[in-house]
């Protein structure tokens, strides 16, 4: 990702020009013309003159094939022609006409746009044309013309010879005329080209496409879309424009890079809300992969390949030469290219214009295809400005921003938007959306780089024009005089597929975060703040994730600049012992994980070396002796906790024969020695060995090897410094693990049981030593809670708490557990299901419900075979963690202490609609509320209907925002628009259950006929009784469907006169009555014609707006439009006058006939 290209043409081909900024290998000869010659940053432009190179003689010693890239924006004569000693051949040209021009021989009726021309010098006196398409398109390089075969002495045999070629000459002769030049290279002629094949793409990418890569994000797409088409992404704030060059996007885990682009700020990345094009190959799926973070890595945004047809302007510093000319057609006035930027101006009081359409490649496809065109502008000195879309259907003043003699409003093809003034000299996003095959839609959004960014302003206008895909051919960046100065800037513009499956575009949302950065390293030993003999001692740490290499630092400066230690290990290694020993001395030493995506440090430790060795003193320290018999450290191996009865002691069961090894921890050098008294029916004393030290403890260790029959061993620790014998043994009551010290012994030894397992069966009979809980176990209690003093632990309100018990396996037919609720005084019974068989044992289960609010739950176990009922529950001292078992339960439960549910605020999840809605119906809007103190604090429910043309926070209307309301005491009410409740059917309404978390509520609305037919987003905020609050916004939820109403104030029409007259129908006007809410057309038309004694026909029928002559309409079959683009609204009024001619020579009498008036948008 952080190479640079390694093409080079100059190694590719016998000779190379990509023509561009001023290139001395090439002189500017003299002609019979004056020379007009820019040499500009892609390409070179000739308007009279030319440029001539001689490769070398080598050009007239071998077959050769010549190519060029070249544009006749204005034709007369111009091209490749080739010279030399009595050698001249026009061998590739376009002349006037246009057509081509090969050495006498012509070709017309070509278009003036960019070709490909390939001149072939074969034999030693043969020569080709080739013309092929050469615009950035589906027809690049396909052949237009090939010219028939030429003759001239082109090869060179040697000295004497007198008639070769050695020059190349790009020219434009007389008259003028642009032409342009892009690329020269002359490579081996062969008689017939090779083809080539490109197999099947190999990749080494793993399921993180590169390793350089830190981080990657998955997006989830909404909504559907078709293939091939882009799809907006936000990028996360959260990530420094500094990764932005990083950025790549891929179509699922395993794919190469899809293409991109990031809106700019004209040179830079929008910074408040940063924006990428990903161009989306398969619709198949749902899902993008944004992976970021690789150090180095250059930029792979490419507009082009994401987008239809793409421009990001600029590459200039005024004036018109440096503009990319191969995309646009241009007027040189009024036209200047900046850095970042092209500037529009009605230079001269004149239209100027920018303009992309055949002759600069647009292609048949693109225009054939549902679309949208995009473009930034700003319009510094407003007037008439913007795009324009052009064509056999006419001349469109598409997205304009114009100036309405009194403020800028937005402007679509003779209708200006809202009446509202908009700012000048800002930058707005225009979009054009043609759709369907004749329909348009203009929306204007904010384009200034702050929060608001893209947040639709005004949707101008939605209306059909023609049919665009035979009838518009050509985007045109205009701008012109009509009555004041017009500057406008233009930052980049492109073209992009219309979502035909869903109209809106889909949206996507960022779920997961994964980073292949290493994981943090966790330092071991030496301990922090600990002190040790060792002067090479041994450090460790946990194996990260991700690495590659480890940095391990010990320094006597926490700032580590002249370390003692500074070593890179490999990956997973662990450990390192230094071979150096290192004085006495504080040290600071830290762990750095490292791969080619980053570093990550662990916490800095420190330690002190310190090889002055304690003394013996006849006194124990009993704050660092330790065991414990659950710990596989201390006893190994553990094997199965065991209750033995009826001494109610709980020890380690283990298989006969068993090596056990048990250990035990004292302060360092504070012990001359220790020793294990084992009781197996007689005293067995163990001497322990002092294993190893870490300079702050010494470690003992025994083993010792069970019997081959069943045995109980009961055993405790004897420690002996000088006088001083102290004893270690199991703590009250005896349920293992930790012990205590102890001055005398307490006879409180840890048990050892050396068994076979038993046998069970559904007998009537309960294994007691078989069953085992411990509360501070996450095995058998999860979540375990903090640990009380006594009785049990505090759990959140919120837990769900899973208890396991443990039996002999198939020894007992059910068990259960028994809770009292405290708040409720109630006794619940909660039955356990066998959930695990293993080892000869079964684990019982079940999950208590979390209460949601802060209460005291005590429980029990309570185990049934046949007719037996046994319990289990907690020892007498009700110390929690390990029990025991009873005949009778002495009712020693153990304890939950539910806490107070912290008053959260409430939280909105979810909004259910249809997805269509018809103004004027009634449908249910579902609101899903949560709130973890349950619903009966929840006191407010707020709803907002709004469409996607306006705000959240806009005023209640019924165009287009409808604000509800639910209040605990008082209901539903409609907050606006009204009046009164005329948009919410009550009956229908429904609040959540106030004993539940989570529910609906539902509100049963219903919109004005005039509500906006566009895309309606939907708010929605609860309110708890402490005032807190918690809201969500849904966009796109639901789609306003077109709503016509139409009535007529009469549905006769009398005429009355005489043969010659004019007379108006005695009903005159009929007033059409519409309610619309969209922009609507009054149409009539009428049956045929009049039905009577003679001949009258229909057209004889006039109709009026305003009832005088001349008239609007003469009446047809056809439906007409009298009133067009009439505004929406509801009760909107419209005369129609009727006027009948009766032709002198009519013959007297009755006639009938019927006309029709329809509404239509």
């Amino acid at each position: 990702p952080w190479v640079t290209s390694a093409e080079n043409a100059e190694n590719v081909f016998l000779f190379f020009t990509d023509i561009g900024p001023r290139n001395y290998n090439w002189n500017e000869g003299d002609t019979n013309v004056s020379r007009d010659i820019t040499w500009c940053e892609y390409q070179i432009r000739i308007r009279g003159g030319k440029i001539e190179n001689k490769p070398g003689m080598w050009f007239a010693q071998m077959p050769t094939t010549i190519e060029f890239k070249m544009w006749n924006q204005e034709s007369y004569r111009g091209g490749l022609f080739l010279t030399g000693p009595n050698f001249t051949k026009e061998i590739a040209c376009i002349f006037d006409g246009p057509r081509f021009w090969v050495d006498g021989t012509e070709k017309t009726g070509i278009p003036s746009r960019w070709y490909i021309a390939k001149v072939d010098l074969y034999d030693t006196n043969k020569l080709r044309t080739t013309f092929y398409w050469g615009s950035d398109n589906g027809s690049y390089r396909e052949v237009v013309w090939v010219s028939p075969e030429k003759t001239g002495d082109w090869y060179y045999s040697g000295g004497g010879d007198t008639t070769y070629v050695d020059k190349l000459n790009l020219q434009v002769w007389d008259q003028q005329k642009i032409y342009w030049f892009d690329w020269l290279f002359i490579r081996k002629y062969t008689a017939t080209e090779p083809t080539t094949s490109v197999g099947p793409e190999e990749t080494y990418l793993t399921n993180w496409f590169l390793p350089q890569y830190a981080y990657r994000r998955k997006i989830e797409i909404s909504g559907p879309f078709p293939d091939n088409f882009q799809i907006r992404i936000p990028i996360p704030s959260d990530i420094p424009q500094s990764m932005y060059p990083s950025i790549r996007f891929l179509e699922n885990e395993t794919s190469g890079p899809l293409p991109f682009w990031i809106e700019k700020n004209e040179a830079n990345y929008m910074s408040a809300v940063p924006t990428a094009w990903v161009k989306k190959f398969s619709s198949a799926d749902n899902a993008i992969y944004m992976y970021y973070g690789c150090t180095g890595a250059l930029s792979a945004e490419s507009g082009e390949d994401t987008f239809i047809f793409f421009t990001d302007f600029g590459g200039g510093d005024g004036g018109w030469d440096n503009g990319d000319w191969t995309k646009w057609g241009f007027s040189t006035a009024g036209v200047d290219v900046y850095a970042t930027t092209i500037r529009l101006e009605d230079y001269g009081d004149a239209r100027r214009d920018v303009d992309h359409g055949p002759e600069q490649g647009i292609s048949t496809t693109e225009r054939n295809t549902q679309r949208i065109i995009e473009f930034r502008i700003k319009n510094a000195s407003t007037w008439r400005g913007g795009v324009r879309i052009t064509g056999t259907w006419g001349d469109s003043e598409t997205a304009m921003i114009f100036w309405d003699g009194s403020k800028v409003r937005f402007f679509a093809d003779g209708t200006y938007g809202a009446d509202v003034s908009r700012e000048a000299n800002v930058y707005y996003i225009g979009q054009i959306i043609m759709y369907g095959t004749d329909k348009l839609n203009v929306n204007f959004y904010r384009g200034r780089d702050d929060s608001m960014y893209r947040e639709l302003i005004e949707n101008v206008r939605d209306w059909t024009k023609g049919n665009w895909s035979t009838g518009a051919d050509k985007y045109k960046l205009s701008v012109w005089d009509g009555g004041g100065t017009s500057s406008y800037y233009y930052d980049w513009f492109f073209v992009r597929k219309y979502n035909h499956l869903g109209a809106l575009d889909p949206t996507v949302n960022f779920v997961t975060f994964e980073s292949r950065m290493p994981t943090k390293p966790i330092l071991q030993s030496p301990a922090n703040g600990s002190v040790t003999s060792d002067n090479t001692p041994t450090f460790t740490w946990q194996d990260c994730e991700n690495e590659d290499n480890y940095r391990l630092l010990v320094d006597d400066d926490q700032n580590f600049g002249s370390p003692a230690i500074d070593v890179i290990l490999p990956a997973n290694t662990t450990s390192y012992t230094p071979t150096t020993e290192l004085p006495d001395d504080v040290y600071y030493w830290k762990v750095i994980a490292v791969n080619v995506a980053g570093e990550n440090e662990s916490d800095i430790w420190s330690f002190e070396i310190d090889t002055i060795p304690p003394t013996i003193d006849g006194d124990i320290w009993w704050a660092g002796v330790f065991f414990d018999s659950y710990d596989s450290y201390y006893f190994s191996p553990v094997g199965e906790p065991i209750t033995t009865y009826p001494d109610n002691v709980t020890g380690n069961m283990l298989p006969l024969g068993s090596s056990v090894t048990i250990r035990i921890r004292t302060f360092h050098n504070d012990v001359e020695n220790v020793k294990v008294r084992i009781w197996t029916g007689e005293e067995v004393i163990v001497n322990m060995e002092k294993e190893n030290s870490d300079d702050t403890y010494d470690y003992w260790k025994a083993t010792i090897s069970g019997p081959d029959s069943e045995s109980k061993w009961w055993f405790r620790f004897v420690l002996q410094d000088m006088d001083d014998i102290d004893y270690y043994q199991d703590d009250w009551p005896r349920v293992g693990g930790w012990g205590a010290m102890s001055d005398e012994p307490t006879g409180n030894d840890y048990l050892i049981w050396f068994r076979t397992k038993p046998t069970a069966s559904i007998d009537g009979d309960i294994w007691w030593d078989g069953v085992f809980f411990d509360s501070r176990n996450s095995f058998y209690k999860y979540p375990v809670g903090t640990p009380r003093d006594n009785f049990g632990e505090n759990n959140a309100g919120t837990d769900q708490i899973r208890l396991r018990i443990r039996t002999w396996e198939n020894d007992i037919e059910n068990a259960q557990v028994r809770v009292w609720k405290s708040k409720a005084s109630q006794e619940v019974i909660f039955n356990m299901t066998k959930a695990i068989t293993e080892n000869g044992f079964d684990w019982w289960e079940v999950t208590l419900p979390a209460p949601m609010e802060e209460d005291n739950w005590w429980y029990r176990f309570i185990l049934k075979d046949g007719s037996k009922i046994d319990y289990y529950e907690d020892h007498e001292e009700r110390d929690a963690g390990i029990g025991r078992m009873y005949e009778d339960s002495p009712d020693r439960s153990w304890l939950i202490a539910y806490q107070p549910i912290p008053n959260v605020a409430p939280e909105i999840l979810a909004v259910f609609t249809p997805t269509d809605v018809s103004p004027d119906v009634a449908f249910d809007v579902k609101v899903t509320v949560r709130d973890l103190n349950k619903l009966n604090n929840v006191n407010e429910v707020w709803l907002v209907l709004y469409s996607s043309s306006v705000s959240k926070d806009a005023s209640d209307s019924v165009r287009d925002h409808y604000t509800f309301k639910w209040v605990r005491g008082t209901g539903f009410t409609e907050v606006g628009p009204g009046p009164g409740n005329a948009h919410l059917i009550v009956a229908g309404c429904s609040a959540g259950n106030d004993d539940l978390t989570e529910d609906n509520w539902t509100f049963r609305v219903k919109l004005g006929k005039v509500a906006e037919p566009v895309s309606w987003n939907v708010w929605a905020k609860a309110v708890d009784a402490g005032n807190l609050e918690g809201e969500n916004t849904f966009t796109d939820k639901f789609t306003v469907s077109v709503y016509i109403e139409l009535s007529l104030d009469d549905t006769s029409l009398t005429f009355s006169g005489q043969q010659g007259q004019t007379v108006g129908a005695s009903e005159n006007p009929t007033v059409a009555t519409v309610t619309s809410n969209k922009d609507f057309y009054i149409d009539v038309k009428g049956a045929g014609d009049w039905s009577g004694p003679g001949t009258l026909q229909l057209s004889n029928t006039k109709a009026d707006k305003n009832g005088e002559e001349p008239y609007d309409l003469s009446i047809s079959t056809s439906w007409q439009s009298l009133w067009s683009n009439v505004g929406w609204g509801e009760g909107v009024q419209r005369n129609i006058y009727w006027f009948l001619v009766i032709p002198s020579d009519t013959t007297p009498g009755n006639y009938s006939n019927t006309f029709y008036v329809r509404v239509s948008v």
